[in-house]
């Protein structure tokens, strides 16, 4: 039995119920097309070699905890530029494959506040780095993006200008880190030469 809501709505717009029907049919099988497209749009993102590459290095920087790694052995800083060279693959998915500058913002700044806080000296920045994890973070981002995972894509359009504002600070900051490491760099050279 079909409700009296239902049979108004059919009378003013002139359909009747069989019309109804191939509507409803209509609706259904275009929002089924739509979603396979999706799926197999995902299928394709997901199988670039990019992808596979970002995967590798958040398990091996992240998981294997390579960055702090790389950041304890290297010379201050060095390390730290060279592991955010490896974020690099992550920024390129994220503009021209997903190509979200939300995405692609979130992204950076997550390399930045990892390279920011790896460059802390005394070996202080690399034991953050073993909680920081910015590669798996913005993996997470991505997928969700690619995923169409709408809390994620919220989320970070949400916060699109604080990113771009803390981007600005990071770079203000890791330019004083820079100019503090040379001059600690070459007071010790003066102490032990």
């Amino acid at each position: 039995m079909e409700s009296e809501r239902r049979k108004k709505v059919r009378e003013e717009l002139g359909l009747s119920q069989r019309e109804e029907k191939n509507v409803e049919n209509e609706a259904f099988r275009k929002e089924a097309e739509r979603k396979a497209r999706k799926d197999s749009e995902r299928d394709r993102l997901m199988s670039l070699w990019s992808y596979r590459f970002m995967e590798r290095v958040a398990r091996y920087m992240d998981k294997y905890y390579l960055d702090p790694i790389i950041g304890f052995f290297m010379p201050a800083g060095l390390g730290d530029f060279l592991t955010g060279v490896l974020s690099v693959p992550f920024v390129y998915y994220s503009l021209c494959v997903v190509r979200s500058v939300p995405l692609t913002l979130a992204v950076v700044c997550n390399m930045l506040i990892d390279m920011v806080l790896g460059m802390i000296p005394f070996a202080v920045g690399d034991i953050i780095d073993i909680f920081h994890k910015s590669y798996n973070k913005n993996l997470h981002l991505i997928v969700g993006y690619v995923n169409d995972d709408r809390r994620v894509i919220s989320q970070v359009r949400k916060k699109s200008f604080w990113f771009v504002v803390v981007i600005i600070l990071l770079c203000v900051i890791m330019y004083f880190q820079v100019i503090f490491l040379i001059w600690l760099a070459k007071k010790w050279m003066n102490f032990v030469g």
